[in-house]
């Protein structure tokens, strides 16, 4: 990624200060994702190059079109954005919780690693949220899990600390063959 932004000429990674963070802190489903489209054609109006947005979390913006069905604004929701990613040419980042059944497959697992492991191993894109249309949608689905032991050791100076903490990192998804491996 940082090679293809170089070769573009709109961002050097040895050079940050050239690059500019934008962030629009903003109320839970204030605005749409029509609206999010018309503030990244408003920075390129000021001569400002979108190369990277990140939307955190789905539920938080609005479709275009709202709908009673929760499951239809997603599917909206994540269609729109990819839109959005291909008309400014640039990637989108965003989240969203899995569903219930995925919380219980993990939090019913042991406790020990390979037991949280092995639950984590057993999630799918079936997994993710209220609807087909977030995988259809989206170029790459990641499923995330952090897990840790509670215990707590203390050192010799009195330093405490988690004694072990992991995140999980899935694909479950993507536009094209899947890796055979995680």
């Amino acid at each position: 990624a940082a090679r293809k932004l170089e070769e573009s000429g709109l961002f050097t990674p040895s050079k940050p200060g050239e690059a500019r963070f934008i962030i629009w802190d903003l109320p839970s489903k204030s605005i749409s994702t029509m609206d999010l489209a018309a503030k990244l054609a408003d920075l390129e109006k000021d001569g400002l190059y979108p190369v990277f947005l990140v939307q955190d979390y789905l539920k938080r913006i609005r479709p275009a079109r709202p709908n009673k069905e929760i499951r239809i604004e997603l599917g909206d929701i994540s269609d729109e954005l990819h839109s959005i990613a291909i008309e400014f040419q640039m990637p989108v980042l965003s989240a969203m919780q899995l569903n219930r059944d995925s919380f219980k497959i993990f939090n019913d697992a042991g406790d020990t690693q390979e037991e949280k492991l092995k639950a984590f191993r057993m999630l799918s894109a079936a997994n993710v949220g209220e609807s087909i249309d977030i995988i259809q949608n989206f170029d790459y689905i990641i499923i995330l899990a952090r897990w840790g032991r509670n215990e707590v050791a203390n050192d010799d100076d009195g330093t405490v600390y988690c004694a072990e903490r992991f995140l999980m990192v899935k694909l479950v998804s993507c536009r094209g063959k899947l890796p055979k491996k995680d």
